[in-house]
Parts: C-alpha cells; sequence; structure tokens
C-alpha cells in the first residue's frame, strides 16, 4: 500500500511543480495520503466503466512501478532529501518512532479482533460488488445500504487486505505525520504542542478500537 501510494503521490508533486513552485514544501510524510486521495479519485472514476477486480489492480500496481522507474532522477532526490532529514531527527523522535513500529505491528496481530456491525450488514458486500461489477445502476433499490457512495469501499477494493486493513494504514501515517510535526527542525512551538496533543489522542484511539494495518 505505501509502496503505490507514494509513487501516486510522487507523481502528483512532482505535476504540481510544474505549475506551483511552492509544492516544495509539501512534507514527504504526507506523500503516501496524497497519494491515496488521488488513487481513490481515479478509481472511483474507473469504476464507472469496469470492476476493480484483479487486472485493475495489476495495472495500478504497475503504473506505480513504471512512475518509479521512469522518473527515476526526481524520486532519487525526493528519497535523499527523506534521508538527510531523518537523520536530523533528535534521538526522543526516534524513541517515540520505535513505539509506533511496535504498536503497528500489535495492532496487525490482533487484526481479527476488531468487527463491526456494519461490516457484516453491508460493508463486505458492497465491496464485494465493487470488485465484482462497475456501478449498477438501482442497487439501492435490491439493499438501501449499498447505495452509500464511500471513498472507503473503493480503496479498500482496491487494495484488497481486509475490510478494516485500510484504517491501521492511515492511523500509521497519521501518526508519523504528527510526529513529523512534532520534531522537525523547522517546527514552531505552538504547532508541536498540537502535534503532540494529537499523537497522544490517536494513541487512545488506537487502544479502543484496535484497528488493523497493512503497512
Amino acid at each position: 500500500i505505501t509502496l503505490v501510494c507514494t509513487s501516486f503521490g510522487l507523481a502528483s508533486k512532482h505535476a504540481f511543480q510544474y505549475f506551483f513552485k511552492n509544492v516544495q514544501t509539501l512534507p514527504w510524510v504526507l506523500l503516501p495520503l496524497v497519494g491515496l486521495g488521488k488513487l481513490t479519485i481515479l478509481t472511483t472514476i474507473l469504476s464507472l466503466f469496469l470492476p476493480i477486480n484483479a487486472y485493475v489492480q495489476i495495472g495500478i500496481l504497475l503504473s506505480a512501478l513504471l512512475y518509479l522507474a521512469g522518473d527515476y532522477r526526481f524520486v532519487k532526490q525526493q528519497l535523499g532529501q527523506v534521508a538527510q532529514e531523518l537523520t536530523s531527527l533528535p534521538k526522543s523522535c526516534w524513541l517515540i518512532i520505535s513505539g509506533l513500529a511496535v504498536g503497528v505491528a500489535l495492532f496487525a496481530s490482533l487484526s481479527t479482533v476488531y468487527f463491526a456491525f456494519d461490516t457484516g450488514l453491508y460493508h463486505a458486500q458492497a465491496i464485494q460488488w465493487i470488485h465484482e461489477f462497475k456501478v449498477v445502476p438501482g442497487l439501492t433499490n435490491f439493499h438501501p445500504q449499498l447505495g452509500f457512495d464511500s471513498s472507503w469501499f473503493m480503496i479498500t477494493a482496491v487494495f484488497d487486505v481486509g475490510v478494516h486493513s485500510i484504517n491501521g494504514w492511515l492511523l500509521f501515517w497519521s501518526i508519523a505525520f504528527f510526529g513529523w510535526s512534532a520534531f522537525h527542525k523547522n517546527r514552531q512551538p505552538l504547532s508541536s504542542a498540537l502535534s503532540l496533543t494529537m499523537l497522544v489522542v490517536i494513541a487512545i484511539l488506537s487502544v479502543s478500537f484496535m484497528y488493523p494495518s497493512q503497512i
């Protein structure tokens, strides 16, 4: 998931830089989330004409790999900047990152624990419809909840790693972003305080919901 979304995020950043010079300030920890948003939009449009099945999934993976290979210089430059920034982080940040890594592994191991009532009611069915068919007019007449147009259903169908696994992935990168915001070298005191507060809130929610993750 991270490889594909980061590839789409890098492609978006490079395209935006062609038109807007200030996109260079986009934090590297947001690239997977930007890529996820772009991929969600593209596959939602594609689902109007095609089912999001294994052929589409293979096409998405190949597109991501081809971009990374074709735009090698830009990708290498961005990876160099990320490596330089990571090495400049304080030791306290690395302790937090290590703790988060252990936490994510724990959530992944508990992936069978979390189950919502609506998962069995219509979540799983809606995702399966996306897998098997393009958009079906009138589907909501069969079951009202199947008419919900949720981006979460779409992106879960794209990666096909479990109904709630995307939640864990979003949790991981949200923690990474707020951790970066709290400790990066150009941080402001207020933003650091807010980011640390968000880290605490996310940690509490993580323990409460036990979202699984597929990194």
